[in-house]
């Protein structure tokens, strides 16, 4: 039982629209299941997961930010099927190219106003863009996770640069 678990740090519960049986917590600790109400707990994920949501029009489709700690990045996982199974979409999405030295998680945010829009802000840091100290930029899905861009105009020419990072400031390490 999810109870008797110590250290979760829960960063999100998703409830299930149609069904208030269905309910995914994410933490430190992994993805936790419950199918009965929360009166019992199945532990899909051990590694940290940062977020959950579930598609705005589409209850059977769930969004998850888990962290690989291979390469020491956050990733998105796409589940069709209720959460039974999840699959690693990474078109686009940010990937180093040594391991990365930390971590820092990810938000995302979804909308009622467009369903297949997701918006994350992967945190973390690279040792190829010194620069980009605990950011490494907001993603954008126009296909309910299927592919990413970093919609960032970095030299203001009309064209998304699409690179690791933000808009820095001298005096401020994020944007």
């Amino acid at each position: 039982e999810l109870i008797n678990v110590s250290g979760l740090l829960i960063n999100e519960i998703a409830i299930k629209p149609n069904n208030n049986q269905i309910i995914f917590a994410s933490g430190e600790k992994g993805l936790y299941k419950s199918i009965n109400g929360g009166l019992s707990w199945i532990h899909v994920f051990t590694e940290n997961c940062w977020d959950v949501k579930f598609m705005t029009n589409n209850p059977e489709t769930i969004f998850l930010l888990k962290s690989n700690p291979t390469i020491n990045v956050t990733q998105f996982y796409k589940s069709i099927d209720g959460g039974n199974t999840f699959v690693l979409k990474n078109n686009g999405w940010f990937l180093p190219t040594s391991v990365a030295p930390h971590d820092g998680g990810a938000r995302m945010g979804v909308t009622n106003a467009d369903s297949n829009r997701i918006y994350v802000a992967l945190l973390g840091q690279v040792d190829d863009y010194p620069t980009d100290n605990n950011f490494i930029g907001i993603y954008r899905s126009d296909n309910a996770g299927e592919s990413w861009s970093l919609p960032y105009d970095q030299n203001n020419d009309g064209v998304p640069n699409n690179n690791p990072g933000g808009p820095y400031s001298d005096d401020h390490w994020c944007f």
